[in-house]
C-alpha cells in the first residue's frame, strides 16, 4: 500500500469545497501576475498550489484519457474565444490586444493538436 498518496476529490461536497475553489482561483491568478512581473519561480510554486487544490476538489477526471479529452475541449473553446476577442480588439482599433489574442489563439490551437496527438498515439 502506498502512503501519502494524493487523493482526488477529497473536499468535493464538503464545507471546505468553496475554500479550495477560492484558493484554486487565487493561485491560478497569481501565476499570471507573477509571470507578468518576471517572478517565474513564484509563478511555478503558485501553479503547484493550484494543481493540488484542483486535485482536492476533484476538478480533474479519474483517468488520463478523460483529462486529455476534457482539456481538448477547453483548448478548442479557448482557441475560438481568443480568435473572436482578437477580431473585436481589431475592430476597436486596439492592435496590441488584437495581436496578443491572435497569438494566444494560435497557442491554444497548438495545445489542442498536441493533446490530440497524445490521445491518438496512446489511447
Amino acid at each position: 500500500m502506498v502512503k501519502y498518496e494524493h487523493e482526488i476529490g477529497i473536499t468535493k461536497g464538503t464545507p471546505v469545497e468553496n475554500y479550495v475553489a477560492g484558493n484554486f482561483e487565487g493561485e491560478t491568478n497569481e501565476v499570471g501576475i507573477y509571470l507578468a512581473e518576471v517572478f517565474k519561480r513564484l509563478a511555478w510554486e503558485e501553479a503547484e498550489h493550484a494543481a493540488r487544490f484542483c486535485e482536492m476538489n476533484g476538478i480533474i477526471k479519474p483517468t488520463l484519457k478523460e483529462n486529455i479529452e476534457w482539456m481538448m475541449g477547453g483548448e478548442k473553446m479557448a482557441n475560438a474565444e481568443k480568435r473572436e476577442a482578437s477580431e473585436k480588439a481589431a475592430e476597436a482599433g486596439i492592435e496590441t490586444a488584437a495581436d496578443f489574442f491572435r497569438e494566444s489563439s494560435k497557442d491554444e490551437g497548438r495545445h489542442y493538436k498536441i493533446l490530440e496527438g497524445i490521445l491518438e498515439r496512446y489511447f
